[in-house]
């Protein structure tokens, strides 16, 4: 199995956006995953890849503190612990963790976002709505505002909590399969986000299952199952020797046409 290959830092001496080392995580004594390290790059679209069951959100969350990790895993921010950067890092969650039938409007949802800036008890302002209404219309949600969240299509849902998350105004956007189950409408606009947002400087981290698709947008990747099988650019990882090594001997055929119509296109 070829060793992955992992990102070098910028030649500015600025830190890692997220940098990890011997990351694991068990239930119990098997690890879900194991000795998991990676730097990613600045300003890049970042996909987390593998198969299911292979510890992608585990891993992920685990770097945020939501998952228990073991002893002796170094976790870093920017160069720093999350604690000290939290509000430079924004996380946008599974739709299965979230409670669609809390009463709450497309709007308010939208302004929790900004609870990490003007405080939970403190009142809001104008400028506060204005900012969750500028990122409502960036995802084409804005009409929808005064409406409950639960009455939302999957779709609809995941670019309300995209606008969530934009609002933020973090540098690292961390995003767990922000495209499962959501109409070609909803993947388009949030592409095009998630490249304003790398356009603009930040770091976007997504867990996806599109192999295609990755190959078509992203800059780079982590393929995992439970190990780190490839870092880096997507067109050095996702090889069939990689992807077979990480999907248990098995290339989907979509990854082999795309990679065989990138090659062409190259030579002509």
């Amino acid at each position: 199995m070829p060793s992955p290959t992992s990102w070098k830092p910028r030649a500015d001496g600025a830190p890692s956006p997220l940098r990890v080392r011997g990351l694991t995580v068990a239930y119990g004594a098997e690890p879900v995953v194991d000795d998991v390290g990676f730097e990613l790059a600045p300003a890049q679209l970042v996909a987390i890849v593998g198969p299911n069951g292979g510890g992608k959100s585990t891993m992920l969350r685990a770097t945020l503190g939501l998952e228990p990790a073991r002893d002796g895993a170094e976790v870093e921010f920017f160069g720093r612990p999350l604690a000290e950067v939290r509000r430079r890092v924004a996380y946008m969650p599974q739709r299965e963790q979230i409670d669609w039938h809390f009463p709450a409007r497309v709007i308010d949802v939208v302004l929790m976002g900004l609870y990490g800036e003007i405080g939970w008890l403190r009142r809001l302002r104008g400028e506060h709505r204005d900012a969750a209404r500028a990122a409502l219309d960036r995802v084409g949600m804005l009409g929808y505002a005064k409406r409950q969240i639960g009455e939302l299509s999957g779709g609809e849902q995941k670019r309300v909590f995209l606008a969530r998350t934009i609002v933020q105004g973090a540098e690292l956007f961390i995003m767990d399969e922000p495209f499962a189950g959501i109409d070609a409408v909803s993947q388009s606009i949030i592409e095009r986000e998630l490249e304003a947002l790398r356009d603009g400087g930040a770091t976007v981290v997504v867990v996806h299952h599109d192999l295609v698709s990755v190959l078509r947008t992203f800059d780079s990747c982590v393929l995992l199952n439970r190990h780190v099988r490839g870092t880096g650019p997507v067109g050095e990882v996702l090889t069939a020797e990689r992807v077979a090594d990480a999907y248990g001997g098995v290339v989907p055929l979509a990854l082999v046409e795309a990679r065989q119509h990138e090659r062409f296109h190259r030579t002509v």
